[in-house]
This record gives structure tokens, sequence and C-alpha cells, in this order.
């Protein structure tokens, strides 16, 4: 007799890649001929904005393009000059698993930017960046229930997992007016502007992610007598993105990029900041899997199909803060400006641990005991371990957690940024349930077992598996030993009734 079973599946998203990408991109500037030849290099920036982003069969591919800036002093002169840069870029993945109906999410990180001297009237400004791409598409886990009661006895149980569910993104656009301070003098130009995207207190409520954060922008700029200065502006930033699905008790994994941005002069002095974003956002939720795990008819045949897979479960979202530190050779004595980028961090698996690093390359622009400009550029690493069973698997993320500062001393200066390293720890559990079943002829020895079988209790048993040795159920187990649950004494005498 083939009992009937019927599908139950259980809807989620598969990841099909995720992968971080490393490219550079240089340009040659030319030096204007209104300016002198150049002397020294000692600023450099460049601003992501990632504009466009393509999911095909086959592939992912994004491309954007960086506004770079050099800021280097010139032959014979103590005000530096500067010259733009507009680099573009792309990049793309190509993965046979990635459809055209899959979602993506893609972040970029700029690992470092460096210029350099080709000649006196041409200069080099490279950005070295990194870019993880993830996709995911629609995915079904198979499970089967049946409504097969006696004889035929089965083992329920649920395991939970923890999948992605859900992924959405939007674009939006702002515009704020910027107010630099008038206590250091009137500001001549805006050298450089870099804005950063800071997201906070992220909440998923029913089928939207919300998102509270802020843009950070960081502006150096030239004044009137000739000195340079900096100044931050926090621009607040609110959002909802909305989702397919109730997802209340998901966490959100926010992804936030620049698509446009520029800060413009106004007529009244002031200055206006124009922001475009993507918020991308990828919401995992823990879903509770009801398995048939074992199953057996008392007296009679009983075979079973099996279906096997693996599931993830979240074990641990452990954190670790630092700081990342480095000397600088020259003896800073009023500090302009400090910049660091942070690299994704890669993950090295020991026996019982993993730890996470990440490389941190700081920049710091300021005027040395002479009183002249200088800039100088550091490398250093900041790392976190985290205590991982065998067999677990570990997802980490770093990002800075403060602004980069310099401590001046007497026999130098150092430069510092807080790093926080975090990670989401995972078990790849193995699970199984029934799919099909089968019940056949009695068992030939069905009729010469005894009524009742007396056993002791050890302290591995369950009843399950005392039923099912001796051909009989867990319900007539309880009511020959008055058992209100499944739970037992070691070394109980139970008495086990036969089917």
């Amino acid at each position: 007799m083939d009992i009937d079973f019927r599908e139950r599946p259980i809807e989620y998203l598969q990841e099909q890649a995720v992968e971080v990408l490393y490219q550079e991109e240089t340009a040659e500037l030319i030096v204007p001929d209104s300016s002198p030849d150049v002397r020294a290099v000692v600023d450099c920036s460049a601003v992501c904005c990632l504009r466009d982003q393509e999911v095909q069969a086959g592939g992912l591919a994004v491309s954007g393009a960086f506004q770079g800036m050099i800021l280097y002093m010139a032959e014979g002169e103590e005000q530096p000059h500067w010259v733009d840069a507009y680099l573009p870029f792309s990049v793309k993945l190509s993965r046979e698993e990635i459809r055209n109906n899959s979602r993506a999410t893609a972040e970029l990180r700029i690992r470092s930017v460096d210029a350099r001297i080709l000649n006196s009237r041409k200069l080099l400004l490279r950005v070295s960046y990194a870019v993880r791409l993830c996709a995911y598409g629609p995915a079904s886990l198979q499970l089967w229930d049946t409504e097969q009661g006696d004889p035929v006895q089965l083992l329920r149980t649920t395991e939970a997992g923890y999948f992605p569910v859900s992924a959405g993104e939007k674009q939006t656009s702002f515009s704020e007016p910027v107010e630099l301070p008038q206590a250091g003098g009137e500001v001549r130009r805006i050298l450089k502007a870099v804005p950063e995207i800071q997201t906070g207190e992220t909440t998923v409520a029913e089928d939207r992610v919300v998102v509270k954060g802020a843009v950070s922008l960081h502006l150096v700029y030239l004044l009137e007598n000739g000195q340079l200065a900096a100044f931050d502006v926090q621009l607040p930033v609110s959002q909802y993105i909305e989702l397919d699905g109730n997802l209340t008790g998901g966490k959100a994994v926010v992804t936030a990029s620049l698509t446009d941005f520029q800060l413009e002069e106004e007529e009244s002095g002031g200055y206006l900041a124009d922001v475009g974003l993507r918020l991308q956002a990828v919401v995992w939720k823990k879903i509770e899997l009801p398995l048939i795990a074992d199953g057996y008819c008392a007296g009679n045949e009983f075979e079973a199909q099996f279906e096997s897979f693996r599931v993830r479960q979240l074990l641990d979202e452990p954190a670790s803060a630092g700081t990342a530190e480095a000397a600088l050779s020259g003896q800073p004595r009023k500090l302009v400006d400090c910049t660091a980028w942070v690299d994704f961090p890669v993950c090295r698996r020991g026996r019982d641990e993993v730890t996470a690093g990440t490389a941190v390359i700081m920049h710091a622009l300021y005027y040395n005991e002479e009183g002249q400009l200088c800039g100088e550029t550091v490398r250093t690493e900041e790392s976190g371990t985290f205590a991982l069973a065998d067999g677990s698997v570990c997802m980490a993320d770093t990002d800075r957690s403060g602004n980069c500062f310099v401590s001046m001393g007497g026999s130098g200066g150092t430069i510092s940024c807080p790093v926080t390293i975090r990670a989401r720890c995972f078990a790849e559990k193995p699970l199984q349930t029934i799919r099909a079943a089968f019940v056949g002829e009695p068992l030939p020895d069905a009729s010469d077992r005894p009524s009742l079988i007396v056993r002791r209790a050890g302290r591995q048993d369950r009843l399950w598996d005392l039923a099912k040795a001796a051909g009989s159920t867990i319900r007539a187990i309880r009511e020959a030993n008055g058992l209100e649950d499944d739970s037992m004494e070691e070394g109980a005498l139970l008495l086990i009734p036969i089917a």
C-alpha cells in the first residue's frame, strides 16, 4: 500500500553568487597652462557614483564613475593647486546560475586613492577599489506531508533554517543646503567634498524595510588667507524599501551606494548638495521546517524514501571593535584633514575559530613645523577573532566606526581610525525527511511476538526508538506507564505493549 504524500514547498531566495572583485582605474591629468610646474602632490580623493546595475541570464554588471581630485603644490608658490578627474568604470560577474529574474546587490569600496608626478606638467591618479556582488534567485525547498494515521507511525519533527526570503531596492534623490562655518574666514573654494553613507537603525516591518541614517559630507576648502580648513556636515536620510510578503521577524542586510553627487555654489554664497542614492535590502528570516524524520508500521514491512538537504542555522552575530593605528614620519603641527579607506575583510579559518582581517589605508594632510603643507599615506591592518565550531561558516564585514584622527606628540604623529568588524556565524546542518513510503506484507515473526515487554529506560532512550524496536506505539507506552509526555527517568522500568 502506497502512502499518499503531498508536497509542502518552502519558498526562499537561493544565493547564486557572492563574490568580491578587485580592480583599479587610472587617469593621466594635464596641469593647466595657467598653473606653474608641479612640485609635490599633497592630497587626492575620489567619490564613487555607482549609476547602473544590470542583471541578465549568465551575469551581473555594474558601472559608474569616480569623481577624482589631486591637490598639489607648485614651484615657487605656497598655496595649493588642484586638478579634477573623471574615471569611468565597469565591473561584470559571469555566473551560469544567474537568471533574468535574479535579484542582486552591489557594494563598492574604495581601497585606496593615490597620485604621483609623471613630469612637471602631468599627473597620474589611481583608484583601487573592490566590488562585492551578490545575486539571489527564487527557489523552493520541497517538503512533504501526509494525513496517514494508524497503523502507520510517523515521527514528526521541526527544524529551523535561516534563509534569505526577499530582496528589493529603491532609488531616491534629495537636495540639502550646506552652510560652512564663518569663524575661520571667507571661503574661496571647496577643494574636496567626500560624501559617505552611514546606515544606522534598520528595521523590518511587515512588507517594508525602514532605513534611517545620514550622508556624512566631509569638506576641505581653501580660505582667502591661503590656508586650508575642513568641516563635516550630516545630511539625514530616512527611507523605506518595499518588499514582497510579510517579513516581520526578519533581519535586513542593507547596501547603500551613491548614484549621483554634486555640490554647487548658489548665488547667495551658500552651497547646495544634490545626492542620489540606491538602497538595496535582502531580508533573512528564520523559517520553521516541518519534517517527517522516520516511520514504521507495527507488524508490517515499511519502506521509506528519504530526501536529504542542508540548511543554515544562525549561531551568533559577534562584533569586534578596534583601532587601526600607524606612525607618521613627518612632524604635524596643524592637522587639516585625514582620510581612511577600509577594505572588505578576508576570513581565515582555524580549527575552532575564524579571524577576519582587513587592510586599512590612511592619509593625513597637515602643516609641518616649517608651515609647509604636507601629505602622507600609511598602511596598516585590523582584525578580529571569533570562536567558531568545526563545520560552521562565517560571513564578515567591516566598517569605520568613527572619524579618522591624528595624535601629535614630541616624536611625531600617530594616525588612527576606529574600525568595527562584524560577523554572522552559521552552522550547516544536514537534514532529511520522508517523501514517499510503502506498507508491505506482515512480518514473518509478527505472530510469535509477546504481547508485553518490560524494559529499563536508558540515558539516551527515546519513546520513539523503544516503540519502533518493539513494534508498539508511543501512545500505547504512555498509557501503559502513565506518562504525560515523552520524558522518562533513567533506569525506570517501562511496560511496552505490543500492537
